[in-house]
């Protein structure tokens, strides 16, 4: 999993670490068609729901949370024209639904105080 950790000054602050456990479920859905020989109209929506089940770094504990980065909703609607000479004009237009930029922002856990005599 690659993540920008909290209080990250530059937005290329990233790191890879692998995570404990997670799961990713969802669907997408996409269909054409063809008004005529010349147009084709396409639309297409998906859905995911992502979440660490087991995943702590550096004492931070993100079980529970959603990846990051990962989109909920996406979705697009698309028309193309098709011109004899061989050219095509096309339009596309896309959705992606907010997704988390960062993990959570809690603090560490914090260590225990052994105490020696």
């Amino acid at each position: 999993m690659t993540i920008a950790p909290a209080g990250a000054i530059h937005p290329l602050d990233r790191f890879v670490v692998n995570a404990g456990e997670s799961h990713v479920y969802g669907f997408e859905l996409e269909g054409k068609y063809a008004v005529n020989h010349n147009w084709d109209l396409s639309a297409g929506v998906g859905y995911s729901k992502t979440e660490f089940d087991d995943f702590e770094n550096n004492g931070v504990d993100y079980s529970g949370e959603e990846f990051q980065f990962a989109r909920n909703w996406t979705g697009n609607v698309a028309s193309t024209w098709r011109f004899a000479n061989g050219w095509f004009l096309n339009g596309n237009v896309s959705y992606a639904s907010e997704g988390a930029t960062l993990l959570n922002t809690r603090t560490p856990k914090p260590t225990p105080t052994r105490w020696s005599t």
